[in-house]
């Protein structure tokens, strides 16, 4: 989903890498680690990853909750046991006053548990202002592009001009003269 990979009111080109993870509460995966992660690789050379933008994660609930012992220093370890179902409140307390990210996703849980038609009016404002961000860019962009166009068709009708009038002096100036240039722009009326 992009909405998670850039913040309020960023432009939908700052999507940078897209990370997909899994927290599965059953075993999927044939290995015994509880996490493994992977990258599109190409089918014929598998030793090559097609792109690192792209990442999967999966999680296995069960085989961290079976194996591992719990190490509250490991952010890892401390985001598999805010996932956990039987967490006491005194242990969310401290996984959120331990780790800022957790604590973020724990005030997000709250807004979600909010009336399903407040969350899709905030989902809605949400993609408005990115949208509407991202237009602004685009056409500034645009812009931009425009008055490049403008201005070299500028330069080059008031070089034009110069070169009629043999004041080769002062076009070669008024390259690298912005209040010359400017100057000359009145006078031919440019």
């Amino acid at each position: 989903m992009f909405l998670s990979g850039i913040g309020l009111g960023d432009d939908y080109k700052e999507l940078g890498k897209v990370i997909s993870i899994n927290i599965l509460n059953f075993n999927y995966l044939d290995y015994p680690e509880f996490h493994i992660s992977s990258h599109f690789r190409v089918d014929q050379y598998p030793e090559d990853v097609l792109s690192d933008d792209q990442e999967i994660h999966f999680l296995e609930l069960k085989k961290f909750y079976k194996s591992e012992q719990y190490d509250r220093k490991n952010p890892l370890h401390r985001w598999m046991k805010y996932f956990d179902r039987n967490l006491e409140e005194d242990e969310l307390k401290e996984l959120v006053e331990m780790d800022k990210a957790i604590a973020a996703a724990e005030e997000r849980s709250k807004r979600a548990a909010a009336s399903e038609k407040e969350m899709r009016y905030y989902e809605a404002l949400e993609d408005a202002r990115r949208n509407m961000i991202s237009s602004m860019n685009y056409q500034w962009e645009q812009g931009k592009q425009e008055g490049r166009k403008e201005g070299e068709l500028r330069f080059s009708t008031l070089t034009e001009h110069l070169l009629r009038d043999k004041r080769m002096e002062e076009l070669q100036q008024s390259i690298k003269d912005l209040e010359l240039r400017e100057s000359l722009y009145k006078e031919y009326k440019l």
